[in-house]
């Protein structure tokens, strides 16, 4: 096998025809845009035949070999009928002659790959009817440069092609940019389209146009729709879930929003939103008509993520519990992100109203920082619920007047920014068995003497939780900072989130309250600093103390440990980027609070 980059030009000037037909060439598009790859078993023995399936066409003597004299000799005939994919992108004009040979000489072409600088308007105009000599073509992908053929020329010739699975219509300028009536126009002509990109709008659909997209034909085809660079609407979005009931994927790149005068928010907020499985997330306000007339088409969402931020600025009288979009997806959705601003119109126990109305929501991202949430009604009207994230002011403690066999197949649970007491954390680690991680971020926990749990309430008996998060916690005592700290409680804590050793030194999860001697024996180096050692001092883990701790602190690089300075009421952090360190502030007593599990912990500032 011999492999060599040669000159196009004098490949095909020296090289006899006879032997052009059996020689195995392969275009990989080199850097050198002058040079291709050859490859052939040997040039004394017969070749195997292995003709081109792609083209590449990047200088002048490439194009000449294909259009010029050589093309019309009857041994290149089977070279070109199995050329299947065609690239030009040659910085250099083709005229409409050459580009009417190309077109009859590569008939049976499935894909091709054009920059507008390569062609002349011509190559659109007057040789319209060549492009129906491509009847298998499945894949056209149109590159505009500094030279811009106008969208009518380039959709004129739509109609020949018509079974185009994937189109690409790349612009540098939006001066000639396509409007959604261009769209429809392609949709018109291409009725198998499977795949649209689509870059630099002129026009986005306005509210008027979106009025009348009832009239048009959805394109039921079209799985997956990619936009770049262009002004956005945000009727655009709405356009879409009416315009494509089957999009699976939808990508934005690099957009920037139009805002209308009626709204000052813009419904994407992101520069880019990559791929979703169908719409995995499909922002939406309340726009209420227009939201109406979605809910009647896009009904394969099944993961939504609603922002009702607008609410009263349009329709001081509009409910969100009464959205219609909503009511849609009730049924059917899996995933749902709620953003509930400051809104007597908005609450989450009237969107959750009945049991039956989620019946497969297993993931639910609450916003409501200035509401009081209810975790126990949410999780009674989501039976399959298995993520929970909450974002909240004040989380309502009532599930001490549920009833007591009542259980959840919670998995996960995200508490943030809000106050609770911690009685409630022990009733959902008594009601939701399968609750595998917790997350407390930013919290401030209400764990006064009185209360019938521990600082952080959780009672690792009825649950089986792998991985804990602390981040930025404050225990409100009963002087509110913190410093009336249950040293007992917390070392009660600690050793029911941590496996012990038995005698057998093989791990074993205690299931019994511990004794107060075993408390002593094994966690009083969990001690507060105010309190005195257990035991009158403190003492060096022994050796089986030591290996338990390092089969417990699995993950320990760069964790915080959340301290408070009694005296100044401060919060100060302190970082330990080695075991040892450590274990040696824990020795001397320099942490209030160390709560780990068994596999995972993560503490954090």
């Amino acid at each position: 096998m011999k492999t060599g980059r040669i000159y196009w030009s004098s490949f095909m000037a020296n090289l006899p025809f006879e032997i052009l037909t059996q020689v195995a060439i392969h275009i990989n598009q080199p850097k050198d845009l002058r040079a291709c790859t050859l490859v052939c078993q040997s040039w004394y023995r017969p070749f195997t035949e292995r003709l081109w399936s792609r083209l590449c066409i990047n200088t002048i003597s490439q194009l000449n070999a294909v259009s010029g004299t050589f093309s019309s000799h009857k041994s290149l005939a089977p070279f070109y009928s199995r050329v299947r994919t065609l690239h030009l992108k040659c910085p250099f004009k083709i005229h409409s002659h050459r580009f009417h040979l190309i077109q009859q000489r590569f008939h049976d072409l499935e894909a091709l790959h054009i920059h507008s600088d390569c062609l002349t308007s011509a190559c659109f105009s007057q040789s319209t009817a060549n492009w129906g000599l491509w009847k298998y073509l499945t894949v056209l992908e149109f590159s505009m440069g500094q030279h811009e053929i106008s969208p009518a020329e380039f959709i004129a010739v739509l109609p020949l092609v018509p079974y185009l699975k994937q189109l690409v219509y790349a612009q540098r300028e939006a001066r000639h940019g396509l409007c959604w009536k261009d769209i429809e126009a392609i949709h018109t002509h291409l009725q198998f389209l499977e795949r649209l990109y689509l870059g630099a709008f002129c026009r986005t659909p306005s509210l008027n146009d979106f009025l009348g997209l009832p009239r048009l034909i959805p394109a039921k085809t079209l799985k997956n729709l990619e936009v770049l660079d262009y002004q956005i609407s945000p009727w655009f979005i709405y356009y879409c879930a009416w315009k494509y009931p089957n999009l699976e994927t939808l990508e934005l790149y690099e957009t920037f929003p139009v805002r209308p005068h009626t709204t000052s928010i813009m419904l994407w907020d992101c520069p880019s939103f990559n791929p979703i499985q169908p719409f995995r997330n499909l922002l939406q306000s309340n726009w209420g008509q227009i939201e109406r007339i979605i809910a009647q088409s896009a009904r394969s969402i099944a993961h939504l993520e609603y922002s009702d931020i607008l609410q009263g600025a349009l329709d001081p009288y509009y409910q969100a519990t009464n959205d219609p979009l909503l009511q849609v997806f009730e049924k059917s959705a899996e995933s749902l992100k709620l953003h509930l601003p400051d809104s007597r119109n908005s609450s989450p126990r009237a969107i959750f109203q009945s049991v039956s109305k989620w019946p497969c929501l297993t993931q639910l991202d609450i916003n409501a920082p200035y509401l009081n949430l209810d975790i126990h009604h949410i999780l009674g009207c989501c039976l399959a619920l298995k993520r929970l994230v909450l974002t909240f002011r004040t989380l309502e403690y009532i599930f001490c007047l549920s009833k007591p066999q009542q259980t959840y197949e919670l998995e996960s649970l995200t508490l943030q920014n809000g106050t609770f007491h911690s009685d409630l954390l022990y009733f959902i680690s008594k009601r939701c068995r399968r609750l595998n991680e917790l997350k407390l971020i930013r919290l401030i926990i209400d764990s006064r003497v009185d209360s019938i749990c521990f600082p952080l309430g959780i009672d690792m008996r009825y649950t089986t939780l792998n991985n804990l998060v602390l981040d930025k916690i404050l225990f409100d005592g009963v002087d509110g900072f913190g410093s009336r700290y249950d040293v007992q409680n917390n070392v009660m804590l600690v050793y029911q989130m941590r496996s012990t050793f038995d005698d057998d030194t093989t791990s074993a999860t205690y299931n019994h309250m511990p004794t107060q001697t075993e408390k002593m024996q094994w966690f009083h180096w969990h001690r507060a600093p105010h309190a005195p050692p257990p035991l009158g001092q403190c003492r060096k883990l022994n050796e089986k103390e030591a290996s338990f701790t390092k089969s417990v602190f699995r993950t320990y690089q760069y964790r915080y440990v959340y301290s408070v300075d009694q005296d100044k009421r401060s919060h100060r952090t302190r970082s330990y980027r080695d075991r040892e360190d450590w274990q040696n502030d824990l020795y001397k007593g320099h942490t209030t609070f160390i709560c780990e599990s068994v596999l995972n912990l993560v503490i954090r500032d």
